[in-house]
């Protein structure tokens, strides 16, 4: 070997020795290094661990605020909402509490002005009661001065009562009669299938009758329904302008918001050319029209009083209504002024149907007040009075308030309905217009 390959050989081997030693070194000193980084990082890993710790409490507290906060931010709602509700409460409370004030105040104003006004009331009434005491001072001077004026009155009174009995006393007994009329309804129903023979039951009528009364025929087609149609069966039932005496009726009542009929003079007149029409019948014109609140037609009763002076026809006026009711209108009374100058072709009759008086009180008062009367003889009576069906009306009793009628001075008595007198099917008599011909006089 050479020289320079061992000079090389041992430098690098030196080399490799002092690197070694240095490498051995530098090893020592970072495994020392490295020793105190592990340190160093365990204990920077034991910071971290205690910063986590801390983070982690930082964590809690910080979700416990948060959770407080979210109480507040409720319980701040929650405040919000009831401050809002009553700030809008209270605003009503104190609206209300204005408009209260306002109506007080109003109120204290119309006080005053009540207190001004009752004020002027009493000294009004003060001096009323002035007056009033002059007044009674007055009364009591004349009550003192008209006591035997009053007995005066009185005895009159008492007088006319006594009369009034007495003449009760001659009904009931049967001594007076100035009876020369008969009336009888016969009607013609829709229902019917043929018309009975009106002449042949009149001459029944007449054969009963004995020639003691004038006969008349209240006749009524299809509950007066149509005048033209009416008109026509007069003309072909009635035998003509000397044939059967007719009580036409020119006014009927009805239960209804319209009268059953009501004929002027321009329809009579031409009934008249063709019938033997006597009198015109108004039934209950005034009862009606008081029942239905309506004005009472006095033109129309007053045309209808100059067509029969002029056609030399007569009328029969009944009414159920009377004089007794001082709230009502006074229906006789009322007759009594419209008629004045035709007295004598008006009789004024009392309708049995009434409820407010019994017959034979309102025959009298009719005998005390009317030139002319008569009775209209009804079984509506018996509903009337004592609400049980017209249908079941005793006849003796119907035909005795036809007694009583005659012996008060009924000069004309009219009957109805129809059938219970006449069979409806064929026109014949019954036995109850038999025992009415034997009971009257």
């Amino acid at each position: 070997m050479k020289k320079s390959s061992r000079i090389i050989t041992a430098t690098l081997g030196i080399i490799c020795i002092i690197l070694t030693a240095t490498l051995t070194g530098t090893i020592i000193h970072y495994n020392s290094t490295i020793e105190a980084k592990e340190l160093t990082i365990d204990s920077l890993q034991h910071q971290i661990e205690e910063k986590n710790n801390v983070i982690s409490s930082l964590n809690l507290q910080i979700t416990n605020r948060n959770s407080q906060i979210e109480n507040i931010t409720n319980q701040k709602d929650q405040i919000q909402n009831w401050l809002n509700n009553n700030i809008t409460a209270f605003n009503n409370q104190i609206e209300e509490l204005q408009n209260q004030l306002s109506t007080n105040q109003q109120t204290i104003n119309d006080l005053l002005n009540q207190n001004s006004t009752n004020q002027q009331t009493i000294n009004d009434l003060l001096n009323q009661n002035s007056t009033n005491q002059q007044t009674i001072n007055d009364l009591q001077n004349q009550l003192a001065t008209s006591v035997d004026q009053r007995i005066d009155s009185l005895t009159i009174e008492i007088t006319e009562l006594e009369n009034r009995t007495d003449k009760l006393e001659s009904v009931l007994t049967f001594n007076n009669s100035d009876l020369q009329t008969l009336v009888f309804q016969f009607s013609v129903k829709e229902d019917w299938v043929s018309i009975p023979d009106i002449n042949y039951t009149y001459n029944e009528i007449l054969a009963q009758n004995n020639n003691t009364y004038d006969i008349m025929i209240l006749p009524e087609f299809r509950e007066h329904q149509n005048w033209t149609a009416e008109l026509g069966w007069l003309n072909d039932n009635f035998m003509g302008k000397q044939g059967i005496p007719i009580m036409l009726e020119a006014f009927g009542s009805s239960e209804g918001d319209a009268p059953i009929t009501k004929l002027y003079p321009e329809n009579i007149r031409t009934a008249l050319t063709t019938c033997n029409i006597k009198y015109l019948r108004f039934a209950e014109v005034i009862s009606w029209h008081m029942e239905q609140t309506v004005d009472f037609p006095e033109d129309y009763v007053i045309s209808m009083l100059e067509f029969c002076r002029t056609n030399d026809l007569k009328i029969f006026w009944t009414e159920w209504k009377t004089d007794y009711l001082p709230e009502e209108v006074e229906v006789f009374t009322l007759i009594q002024t419209l008629i004045e100058g035709y007295e004598d072709i008006v009789t004024v009759s009392f309708s049995t149907n009434s409820g407010e008086a019994e017959p034979a009180f309102g025959f009298l008062d009719l005998n005390e007040t009317f030139q002319h009367w008569g009775a209209s003889i009804q079984p509506w009576y018996w509903d009337t009075r004592y609400d049980e069906d017209l249908l079941d009306m005793p006849i003796n009793l119907l035909v005795l308030h036809a007694l009583v009628a005659e012996s008060t001075g009924a000069e004309i008595i009219q009957f109805e309905p129809y059938w219970y007198f006449f069979n409806p099917e064929n026109g014949e008599i019954t036995e109850n217009l038999e025992f009415l011909f034997k009971m009257l006089k």
